[in-house]
């Protein structure tokens, strides 16, 4: 947690899990990234929880279905800002993780 809120820190723009054949480790790291970004009230991309829960799945981990479900209320709180419906349409469909979480739930 300390490497992960010192590049914060950093003015990082992206925080990347890198890891070959890993998947626990992988998992290990978005976890505590996950804890940090609660913990600091940082707000996580939409597209952090869609990877999240990829890694968690392909490691038949049961925490996935509930960080799908977290990313998917992001992205409908996120949406239901956008007062024209054509770009809340937009930002749904064209955005292709927003797209993405919203396939894996459908």
């Amino acid at each position: 947690k300390h490497q992960i809120r010192a590049l914060i820190a950093g003015g990082v723009d992206t925080l990347l899990v890198e890891t070959i054949f890993d998947s626990l480790n992988a998992k290990t790291a978005l976890v505590a990234i996950r804890e940090v970004f609660e913990e600091d009230h940082i707000e996580l991309p939409v597209q952090i929880y869609l990877i999240c829960y990829r890694i968690l799945q392909a490691a038949n981990d049961p925490a996935g279905a509930a960080v799908l479900a977290a990313g998917h209320t992001l992205l409908q709180e996120r949406a239901a800002s956008i007062q024209d419906e054509a770009l809340r349409q937009q930002f749904l469909q064209a955005v292709p993780f927003n797209r993405a979480l919203l396939v894996l739930l459908s």
